[in-house]
């Protein structure tokens, strides 16, 4: 017998629907237990459709996520950084990539960078004509002007009134910094800025 090595393997089923014959007195708790059950059977039956998809190793989780946390796409080895997170989409976790090329990925793609990158690599910054008017949107980053330090950041939401900003880093933290528009002056596309 080979070497033993992790694979993760995903399944994505269908939506599956099940009629339960109950009497109407019935807790909801009792309910959705009979539904589990009624699922599970016809699961294995093999009369559910579903897709998969299977990856060497460990796969990172979507609990493990957070906006600013350094990753990195399996496919492609390239570094990005997570600036939002929808756990009831399809594709929950969306990312940067160099080219500010924004992405909308399963966790089962990305693996933690466990590697010592250097931050300040996963700092792609903002399109040239956005620049120019000044605006920045979810998934630009840049470093944020904070007393004396610099901060490399992500933009993880902006509204007319505030714009949600998270360190970059390679651990996961849900502290972030909620600016007005006012800060803007503090938000750089470089270092070398004033």
């Amino acid at each position: 017998m080979g070497k033993k090595i992790e694979k993760t393997v995903m399944l994505n089923f269908q939506p599956i629907q099940v009629t339960l014959k109950v009497n109407q007195e019935i807790s909801m708790e009792e309910l959705l237990q009979l539904a589990e059950e009624a699922v599970i059977k016809q699961i294995k039956t093999k009369t559910t459709r579903y897709s998969y998809s299977v990856k060497e190793g460990e796969s990172f989780q979507l609990e493990e996520a957070s906006p600013g946390l350094i990753v990195r796409e399996k496919s492609t080895g390239k570094i990005g950084v997570i600036y939002a997170i929808k756990p009831n989409n399809k594709y929950p976790i969306e990312i940067v990539m160099e080219g500010v090329r924004r992405l909308k990925v399963m966790p089962i793609t990305l693996e933690p960078v466990k590697d010592n990158i250097h931050i300040e690599s996963a700092v792609f910054g903002r399109e040239a004509f956005l620049k120019e008017t000044d605006e920045w949107v979810e998934g630009h980053t840049g470093y944020f002007k904070n007393k004396n330090e610099l901060i490399p950041f992500v933009v993880n939401k902006v509204t007319k009134k505030e714009i949600r900003i998270f360190p970059i880093r390679h651990t996961k933290s849900n502290n972030y910094y909620p600016l007005t528009t006012q800060h803007k002056s503090l938000m750089l596309d470089t270092k070398n800025k004033d």
